[in-house]
């Protein structure tokens, strides 16, 4: 059991180590481009309230197919795990298509709808936006935002080295080493936030307010 613990703590020290070296500033810049866009969204959509039907139709159908909606339409925690970590992994997986950044592309989707179902309550509900982060984004996104700016972060990360191997300009680059530490940081990062995340999604938000 020492010996397990022991191995544990050298692996969280290596997730630790790759994210400070080759991920944090990247993990910034893209943390900061997904409010961005939010924002941008938001102002987007209350310019055009007539087409709020038609987005929320769209986002809806979205929902309903993602698994995180139950038949009798409660929400289901683990449908909610289990999406958010399949758009994780997939996420990851684009950066292997070189040169057209993926990831990035799919970050700037989650967060336009973000943007738009917020310029969407601004539109057709009394409830102010703010308290409707407050109340229903905020509880879980301070955990899913981040797993899903990291997934990205890393996903981007592999494109650029994916990139650079093409060119010729990565021949030290292992990539090996970047997939270990994609699978640490799974582990040690975005597995306890998408957990986190979902149980507070799935569980306690509906029994507060719902």
């Amino acid at each position: 059991m020492v010996t397990y613990m022991k191995h544990l703590k050298e692996q969280l020290i290596l997730a630790n180590k790759y994210f400070k070296e080759n991920i944090f500033k990247l993990f910034v810049i893209l943390l900061i481009c997904f409010f961005a866009v939010g924002v941008i969204s938001y102002f987007a959509m209350i310019s055009m309230p007539q087409y709020a039907a038609d987005f929320y139709d769209y986002i809806s159908e979205i929902m309903d197919s993602s698994g995180a909606i139950k038949e009798d339409g409660s929400i289901s925690a683990v449908g909610i795990f289990i999406n958010n970590l399949r758009a994780s992994v997939f996420t990851y997986l684009y950066g292997f298509v070189p040169f057209v950044f993926l990831p990035v592309w799919a970050m700037i989707m989650n967060s336009s709808i973000v943007g738009i179902m917020l310029g969407i309550v601004d539109v057709v509900s009394a409830e102010s936006v703010l308290m409707t982060i407050i109340k229903f984004l905020l509880p879980h996104g301070i955990f899913e935002i981040p797993s899903l700016i990291l997934s990205t972060s890393l996903g981007t990360k592999l494109c650029f080295i994916i990139c650079k191997k093409i060119f010729g300009k990565a021949k030290d680059e292992k990539l090996l080493f970047h997939l270990k530490n994609y699978f640490r940081i799974c582990i040690f990062y975005l597995l306890p936030l998408l957990i986190i995340a979902a149980f507070i999604e799935g569980v306690i938000l509906p029994k507060i307010f719902m």
